[in-house]
């Protein structure tokens, strides 16, 4: 709702108890995007990628960020 540091925060807490829940990654690297913050986007959605290879919206994702980078 437009509180994307509050977001960013719950999603590192939700990724230090368990780094395996990729759509905290995924949903993070989303909010970094848009903030403009490519490079933690890309490292988020490369976490997703390792996590579930066949994840095709962080391929997508990591792409579209590569390209503002």
């Amino acid at each position: 709702m437009g509180n994307n540091d509050e977001a960013i925060n719950d999603y590192t807490r939700t990724i230090n108890i368990d780094p395996t829940i990729g759509i905290a990654h995924q949903n993070r690297g989303l909010i970094y995007f848009d903030q403009g913050r490519y490079d933690d986007a890309i490292a988020d959605y490369n976490v997703v990628i390792k996590i579930d290879p066949n994840y095709a919206f962080a391929y997508n994702n990591r792409g579209v960020a590569h390209s503002k980078n």
